[in-house]
């Protein structure tokens, strides 16, 4: 996520601005924008990869719970 947004901020900046100044000298509300968009992308994305591997975790265990049971 980090490199999607250190990224675009870069394209952004050598082609729309073509190298006069940065988005945060030209726009300073835009910084403000640009690292809320970036914190929230963040935790977003560390939240969704938790959830996804505990599920996985759920599956595996009710897995080796079967098969304990089996044997």
């Amino acid at each position: 996520m980090t490199v999607i947004c250190w990224g675009a901020l870069y394209l952004y900046g050598t082609l729309y601005l073509k190298g006069h100044g940065s988005l945060f000298d030209t726009n300073p509300s835009a910084a403000n924008l640009f690292f809320m968009t970036w914190g929230g992308l963040s935790i977003a994305s560390g939240i969704a990869c938790a959830y996804i591997t505990q599920q996985k975790h759920k599956k595996k265990a009710k897995e080796d719970i079967f098969r304990v049971r089996e044997k």
